[in-house]
């Protein structure tokens, strides 16, 4: 709930924010998860993953994640970043580049891996409820190829240019107009 004084009189605003309590599970070097996003809104900006870091064990390897058109297609971009430096439960945001054009409608697939990890792995926080309408893929073999579909979806969001020129999650839907 979100109270705000206006004018002398108190305005409450009250929703639903996703929840990610699992983990999709060890992200060693023969997993990839991917999850499928629909861009909703002109002006993406970046996405925010909820990384899984065993309240900060994990300490060895880097994220590789990349963004594509479909999950074979080659990356518009890609991001590494050492899993020391994730937090646990925290969002870590992935900005866009400015010189990849997305537009609104568009389908990505969002892949991440880890490179160069041992154990404990780090992970990804998860739904098993669908929150978004597109699927995670999942491979444990190194192969893209072989990804099976499997129902929830990855602690990810997509944040946009709002309409007061700041950045606005996917959820923020009043800012993005």
């Amino acid at each position: 709930v979100f109270v705000a004084r206006i004018a002398g009189k108190e305005f409450a605003w009250v929703y639903e924010k996703p929840s990610y309590s699992k983990t999709i599970g060890d992200l060693d070097a023969q997993t990839i998860v991917v999850q499928e996003v629909i861009v909703e809104h002109e002006s993406l900006a970046a996405f925010r993953i909820l990384p899984a870091t065993r309240f900060g064990d994990v300490k060895t390897g880097s994220f590789d994640m990349s963004v594509s058109r479909s999950l074979e297609s080659a990356p518009l971009f890609t991001k590494q970043v050492a899993i020391s430096d994730l937090k646990d439960a925290l969002w870590y945001q992935v900005d866009i580049p400015t010189d990849v054009k997305i537009t609104k409608g568009e389908h990505l697939f969002i892949s991440i891996r880890t490179m160069n990890s041992s154990a404990p792995y780090a992970s990804v926080r998860y739904a098993q409820d669908p929150i978004r309408g597109t699927p995670i893929y999942i491979s444990r073999t190194g192969n893209i190829d072989d990804a099976v579909q499997k129902p929830g979806s990855l602690g990810l969001e997509l944040m946009y240019v709002g309409i007061d020129g700041k950045q606005a999650s996917e959820l923020e839907t009043k800012l993005l107009r």
